[in-house]
């Protein structure tokens, strides 16, 4: 059977290309596909221990069965929402936000900073990947707290010092939900979403 691969970041560039078809025995299990991998690609057993994997845009374990026809995606440590080249409009996003119920609005903007040697920031998004993890925490985010709506907003692409990199936007009845709801979208995007940022220094997150 065959199944397609994907690199992303840094692991993209240890392989050399960022996606291959791979022939497997019906039946074969993503850890032998990634012993598969890591004979081909020996850099990438640098990375064993750490590295994530999905199956279909849904993260899997060693022991998941393979079919026919899956996408693989090999996903380093993230360090991130949806994934948008274009600034993001904050007035369009507060309006988006609203309900006649709405009593408070919260945003968290991720601006590029500057570091010493810093002087732009690249951001890569596994894109099909991410507009399902970003509802996933947003759906999440309503039955955790007492809020309306969720919208993440993470760009993507080649950003200059003081150019927006993210906003989560909240909104609740009430400022302590959409405060608390917003800190915790914050943390649980950085955790799950595959987005990957890139300085001067090399991909942020990820040892060599």
């Amino acid at each position: 059977m065959k199944v397609s691969v994907k690199f992303f970041a840094s692991y993209r560039e240890a392989a050399g290309e960022g996606q291959i078809e791979l022939e497997l025995n019906d039946g074969a299990s993503l850890g032998e596909l990634l012993s598969l991998i890591y004979d081909k690609y020996p850099k990438l057993k640098n990375w064993a221990e750490s590295i994530v994997c999905s199956v279909n845009k849904k993260y899997a374990d060693a022991d998941l069965t393979l079919k026919e026809g899956d996408e693989v995606a090999l996903l380093p440590p993230v360090s991130g929402g949806s994934g948008a080249g274009d600034d993001i409009h904050i007035e369009e996003l507060l309006a988006s936000l609203k309900t006649e119920g709405t009593g408070a609005v919260v945003f968290f903007v991720g601006v590029v900073r500057k570091d010493p040697g810093v002087q732009e920031l690249s951001i890569e998004s596994y894109p099909e990947m991410v507009e399902e993890k970003m509802d996933e925490l947003a759906q999440k985010a309503k039955g955790l707290f007492r809020i309306e709506k969720m919208e993440m907003i993470h760009r993507t692409g080649t950003l200059a010092i003081g150019e927006n990199i993210v906003v989560i936007g909240v909104s609740a009845p009430h400022r302590k939900d959409a405060f608390e709801a917003c800190r915790w979208g914050v943390d649980e995007l950085k955790k799950i979403v595959p987005i990957w940022k890139k300085d001067e220094g090399g991909w942020i997150g990820q040892d060599d």
